[in-house]
């Protein structure tokens, strides 16, 4: 039980000193075309990740910070190469960006590539 604990603590300080576990840079990297097949599949999960969270948020009508409902209108027959495509044709275009949140930065993307209907 001692080291199990040890053991939580000695990783404890890793999960909360990072400003974001993935940045648009490495999220990137992982979803280019000259990636590895592990590399996509990383970019495969965490823009479904992301988009199956943005998508559930839209459900419950979160707003965010500028009290705006925080919305998605992602096709239904959108598939993980069309979250890619959108991601990597977003971030090629603000490469200034590639510093933040990849979670936001994806979410601006689909946002761009699938505006809501007012």
């Amino acid at each position: 039980m001692k080291r199990c604990l040890i053991g939580l603590m000695l990783l404890w300080p890793m999960g909360v000193t990072a400003a974001y576990f993935v940045t648009g840079n490495s999220l990137r990297d992982a979803c280019d075309s000259s990636a590895t097949d592990s590399a996509r599949i990383i970019c495969y999960g965490y823009l479904t990740g992301v988009a199956d969270t943005f998508l559930g948020i839209s459900e419950w009508g979160t707003k965010g910070e500028d009290d705006a409902p925080i919305r998605s209108c992602i096709e239904e027959d959108a598939t993980a190469e069309d979250l890619r495509l959108v991601y990597l044709k977003f971030v090629e275009s603000r490469p200034g960006k590639l510093d933040r949140s990849a979670t936001s930065l994806v979410i601006q993307s689909f946002q761009a590539a699938w505006p809501c209907p007012e």
